[in-house]
């Protein structure tokens, strides 16, 4: 009865909603319409959000006749919001000098309050006053079914900073700035607290295969500090999902296991993915695996848990999604280890989401699971090849320092040959005409094994031969020297 009580106010807040804008159609202002029709989006993603089978057949009736006049009312808000904008391209395109130019201005004045980008199922909208973000998922009729609360602006999920002492909320107020910026697979918000570090939250948008469309979603946050001295920074994602609220359990672990009470997960390893679902909708957060950066703390538990001012939260594992003050209102924070960093430098922080509709299975897990297998096929091809190196340059190196040795030696030798030897003074060899070949170690022992052969051979010894060989060693001797 309480679920009935809380979806029935929700219905009415919106109904009511639609009576102001309906009163309000008189303005022709761009702005004014464009906030007529996100507003009206708002209302039509609370009813995709309600659980059928938990309302009775009046009431059922009831919000399907309130939805059929949202529905009617944000078409006629949207062909008249094409119209202004049409009227209003025309009037900037005399002014502007180029193509690229005039697609900027025209999504300033078209979005003046909201940021929309869509790729695959995937649906994410920034609220350019306070800087916050919502995510959707879109279903094979191509409704939009939000993932995350959509309550004040989206203003319960989002990121924290802690710096040094100090906690802040990444959202745009007094100590806080935000923009965002468009990219070819998704967006990126850039909060920056004066004089403290720039958060950047860089969101793609990506998809196990290119025939398959974007489900999966990757979000690196990069803090860098912006101060003059060493400061330690952390940071803090706190997420208010939706799905489970209308569904039997709130979460699943990696095991299909229910959630059924607060959960504090300090090695993610052990549970790599958490997932929140309903009949319509899947979400899942991967946060451990591939390139995933480590997490010091995932907390599964009532919103109210999560949002208090402490860094950590104080988790009761006994304790269910409901408080006396926020009945199921559940979230999952992610907290990441404090990092020292000097100024200007960076650290970044990296996970994943991933979603599905129509009871099929996200493909972000097995997507992962392909990346861990490229990461460690590079690694250990990265060490063979080191370790190939390593070995090449040692042997290069003992085999430089053997043939070192071997000259010093064959030196020596040869002093001591020509020394020993009753070489005919008579007997000389041209230094000039020594050749590369002449100097190196093989053919200097080669030379030495001849003259010790020919003198041990007692039966066939060539005098002058030997006398001929000692004084190119001679020559060879003299020309090293040099």
């Amino acid at each position: 009865m309480k679920r009935i009580f809380i979806y029935c106010s929700i219905f009415l807040s919106g109904f009511l909603l639609l009576c102001g804008s309906l009163s309000s159609c008189a303005s022709s202002n761009l702005s004014n319409t464009q906030e007529r029709v996100n507003e009206l989006t708002e209302i039509l993603e609370d009813f995709d959000g309600v659980d059928e089978d938990i309302l009775s057949k009046k009431q059922l009736e009831a919000v399907k006749k309130r939805k059929q006049k949202v529905e009617k009312q944000l078409a006629k808000e949207k062909k008249k919001l094409e119209k202004e904008l049409q009227k209003n391209g025309n009037k900037q395109a005399d002014s502007k000098d180029s193509k690229n130019e005039q697609i900027e201005e025209d999504e300033l004045s078209a979005f003046p309050k909201e940021f929309t980008k869509d790729r695959g199922i995937i649906h994410l909208r920034y609220k350019r006053a306070l800087g916050t973000f919502g995510i959707s998922v879109y279903d094979e009729e191509n409704k939009a079914y939000p993932v995350l609360s959509t309550g004040n602006e989206f203003t319960k999920s989002g990121f924290y900073l802690k710096a040094g002492s100090k906690i802040y909320k990444l959202i745009s107020n007094k100590q806080v700035s935000s923009e965002v910026s468009n990219s070819a697979n998704g967006m990126t918000i850039v909060y920056t607290v004066e004089g403290a570090a720039k958060v950047t939250v860089q969101f793609e948008m990506l998809t196990i295969a290119e025939t398959v469309d974007a489900d999966i979603l990757k979000i690196t946050s990069t803090v860098e500090n912006l101060g003059t001295r060493n400061e330690v920074f952390a940071l803090k994602g706190i997420f208010d999902t939706i799905l489970g609220e209308s569904a039997k359990y709130h979460f699943y672990d990696d095991n299909n296991q229910p959630v059924k009470s607060e959960l504090v997960i300090r090695e993610p390893k052990k549970v790599p993915y958490i997932t929140s679902k309903n009949n319509n909708t899947t979400m899942q957060f991967i946060i451990s695996g591939a390139d995933i950066s480590s997490l010091q703390m995932v907390a599964l538990a009532n919103y109210s848990t999560l949002e208090k001012s402490t860094w950590e939260p104080e988790m009761l594992s006994f304790r269910s999604f409901d408080t006396l003050m926020s009945y199921n209102n559940s979230a999952v924070a992610l907290i990441w280890p404090e990092e020292k960093l000097s100024p200007e430098k960076k650290t970044s922080y990296t996970f994943y989401m991933t979603f599905a509709t129509g009871g099929s299975k996200p493909s972000g897990v097995a997507y992962i699971k392909n990346l861990d297998k490229d990461l460690s096929l590079k690694t250990a091809g990265a060490a063979s090849a080191n370790n190939e190196v390593s070995l090449i340059t040692e042997n290069e190196i003992i085999e430089s320092d053997q043939n070192s040795l071997i000259t010093e030696n064959e030196i020596e030798q040869v002093s001591s040959v020509v020394e020993n030897k009753s070489a005919n003074p008579n007997v000389k060899f041209d230094v000039n005409n020594l050749s590369k070949e002449q100097l190196s170690p093989e053919y200097i022992q080669k030379l030495i094994d001849r003259i010790n052969a020919l003198e041990e051979d007692s039966t066939s010894i060539n005098r002058n031969e030997i006398l001929q060989l000692n004084a190119e060693l001679d020559a060879i001797l003299e020309s090293l020297r040099q």
